[in-house]
């Protein structure tokens, strides 16, 4: 009947804005990321803010929304994470790679995540991706760099 319908979206409205609500209260300002990259705060209450942040590196020609499912496993634990889609041109030139490396670190060193422990979870080509993160951070004079 049209009197449930009503009752229904007015029901759905109200949750909407709740979830929104709790969200907003929860996250934490978004690190400026390269274009493959996304944030993904975990949207939990009993979240730590002084939490590691997992840096999930996809397999070759993966898509966000199949890396979400991995973050959703991450926010389980209370943890925010970082989702990178490798495209294929990472992978074959390992310059591009490096690139987009460096601009994820300097993402790592900004304010909003500087004193926060980093996990970095490689899937399949991913773990390419974490070596040349690795080597990026070498090149920057190691995890001293950051401190």
């Amino acid at each position: 009947s049209f009197a449930a319908c009503t009752m229904l979206l007015q029901r759905v409205a109200r949750a909407q804005i709740r979830r929104a609500q709790r969200s907003a209260a929860l996250s934490t300002t978004a690190p400026t990321l390269p274009p493959s990259c996304v944030w993904r705060p975990c949207p939990h209450d009993d979240r730590s803010p002084n939490a590691p942040v997992v840096v999930v590196f996809g397999f070759t020609s993966s898509t966000q929304k199949q890396l979400a499912k991995y973050a959703k496993v991450y926010h389980a634990l209370g943890l925010d994470a970082i989702t990178w889609a490798c495209p294929p041109r990472e992978v074959l030139r390992p310059e591009r790679s490096r690139e987009t490396a460096a601009r994820l670190l300097d993402a790592l060193h900004e304010d909003t995540l500087m004193n926060r422990n980093i996990v970095l979870n490689g899937l399949s080509a991913g773990a390419y991706s974490v070596g040349n993160t690795l080597l990026e951070l070498d090149a920057r004079g190691g995890r001293d760099a950051f401190y």
